[in-house]
């Protein structure tokens, strides 16, 4: 019954969003979806996952209403000041970055990538000195994820993989701009993969993927906004094969690091048509472990009584992790404690995180303000037409997309590369030349 309620509840919730903003693509929708495709992965029970308490589903459920009330105040204060909603069939372009045909979004691309590679080839060649060669390397793949994990294999040069994602959101805005997918665009996204695969982790794959994804539809919308001469030149086609060579990209390379580490895939937990699954390659026992725990562990969190962080200490873990640097405070842990439910795993949605540094009042209040910024960002960059906040709003998609992991800001990749592409924003925008296609 739970299933059939969420499921309902989801689908009306998807077309109202899709109505209210003219688009199926926002951020009512995906986190809608993204909730409820966990919560019923879960509800399936697979795995001989722990029960939901009923105060875990009264905080989902609130904090969920918390966020919709925050987009709904949004358009209450439109309503009030008479703002109708954004016309999106003629709607008129009025910024300049792509002036010069995107030769200056080009440019920055292809240095951040360039310096994304440096940071793969750099630590690609710290594990080879280690351990002899490439082939030594991925042999003792998992003993070199348990050392990533425990803090043994360090960076040459730290924070330089952000450039790649700096770089990722310039290649979202790029392709939607030339209606296809060229190398180039690609190149970012390589970075990440390489790097990944030295460290042998898939978070900052995932977290890549959907940043082009984010800042690619979100463009394009900009783009069909311009004018009906514009919307005939976007071929559905050229769209089709990019999300496929994309996809591929992300599946493939996941696949491999998952091969590679050799991870288990067997759970005396899981249920005989799961164990069936375990010869898989794509979908495993531990990817149904990974796309539906979380909302367990958050249930586990709750009943364990909670953890005791400095205030803010995971929302803000990059600021944390600076100050430890001079010993200003101790180093705060990097991975999330984990918690068994009856597996041990880590992960529960960023309303753990919001609990633990904020208490209750964190669990109504930052979902309600996520609702404020995301829908006020969205219609303040589709009506003036501002580079910056075309970033931020990209940028708060990523919280809402991840809000069923964790809060995405607790990593240094978010905020860095917030700060890089906040900082060129001058630059893209200093033109004078009206954007021609």
């Amino acid at each position: 019954m739970s299933i059939f309620i969420t499921l309902i509840v989801s689908v009306v919730t998807i077309l109202f969003s899709w109505k209210f903003f003219g688009k199926l693509f926002n951020h009512l929708s995906i986190y809608t979806f993204s909730w409820m495709l966990f919560i019923v992965l879960y509800q399936l029970k697979l795995m001989d996952f722990i029960d939901i308490s009923v105060f875990t589903w009264e905080v989902i459920i609130s904090t969920f209403l918390a966020y919709l009330f925050g987009i709904i105040t949004i358009f209450l204060a439109r309503d009030v000041f008479s703002k109708n909603n954004i016309p999106f069939s003629d709607s008129l372009i009025a910024d300049n970055i792509f002036s010069d045909d995107g030769r200056t979004i080009r440019l920055y691309l292809i240095i951040f990538s360039l310096l994304g590679l440096l940071s793969a080839i750099l630590h690609w060649m710290v594990l080879i000195h280690k351990f002899g060669s490439i082939t030594a390397v991925l042999i003792r793949a998992n003993i070199i994820y348990r050392l990533r994990v425990q803090g043994e294999i360090k960076e040459t040069v730290p924070y330089l993989l952000v450039f790649s994602y700096a770089g990722i959101f310039l290649a979202g805005i790029y392709t939607a701009y030339k209606n296809k997918l060229t190398f180039v665009a690609t190149l970012p996204l390589i970075a990440v993969i390489l790097k990944d695969m030295a460290s042998v982790g898939r978070g900052g794959i995932f977290v890549g993927f959907l940043e082009f994804v984010i800042s690619f539809f979100l463009f394009r919308h900009y783009i069909i906004a311009r004018s009906k001469s514009i919307k005939q030149k976007l071929n559905k086609r050229n769209l089709v094969i990019a999300m496929i060579i994309l996809l591929t990209l992300f599946v493939a390379s996941s696949t491999m690091i998952k091969i590679v580490r050799g991870n288990t895939e067997s759970f005396k937990a899981s249920t005989k048509t799961l164990n069936k699954l375990k010869g898989g390659e794509v979908i495993t026992p531990s990817i149904y472990l990974y796309f539906s725990s979380n909302i367990g562990v958050l249930s586990k969190y709750f009943f364990s009584g909670g953890e005791n962080p400095y205030f803010g200490e995971n929302t803000f873990l990059p600021v944390y992790d600076f100050l430890s640097k001079f010993h200003v405070i101790e180093h705060p842990n990097t991975y999330p404690k984990g918690y068994f439910i009856p597996m041990w795993t880590n992960s529960a949605t960023y309303l753990r995180d919001l609990h633990a540094d904020f208490g209750f009042w964190g669990l109504i209040l930052v979902p309600y303000l996520l609702g404020i910024l995301t829908t006020f960002y969205w219609f303040r960059f589709y009506e003036k037409h501002k580079f910056i906040d075309f970033v931020i709003l990209v940028y708060l998609y990523l919280i809402i997309s991840f809000s069923v992991f964790y809060m995405v800001t607790r990593s240094a990749i978010w905020f860095l590369s917030l700060i890089i592409l906040v900082f060129i924003t001058p630059i893209l925008e200093r033109k004078k030349n009206p954007v021609t296609l």
